[in-house]
């Protein structure tokens, strides 16, 4: 998935903060536990108050993540 991500980052970067959490660290593991991840990788959108506003779980295509990107954008 790092490509992908990267590539996003790349491309989104000034609208679009990513985040990237080791969970095989003790503050990695806290972040795990408060946001519910179930699997690796989780990606979870939140908008600019903080908010949930999209998960995938697993792993994704470009596309998805694409889109999922662009999703949360335009709200």
């Amino acid at each position: 998935m790092t490509p992908i991500v990267d590539g996003l980052e790349k491309t989104y970067g000034k609208e679009f903060t990513i985040v990237r959490v080791d969970i095989d660290t003790a503050r990695g593991k806290e972040l795990a536990r408060e946001h519910g991840f179930i699997g690796q990788p989780t990606f979870i959108f939140f908008d600019s108050s903080g908010q949930e506003v999209r998960r995938l779980m697993g792993p994704q295509s470009v596309e998805t993540m694409r889109l999922a990107v662009e999703g949360v954008l335009r709200k």
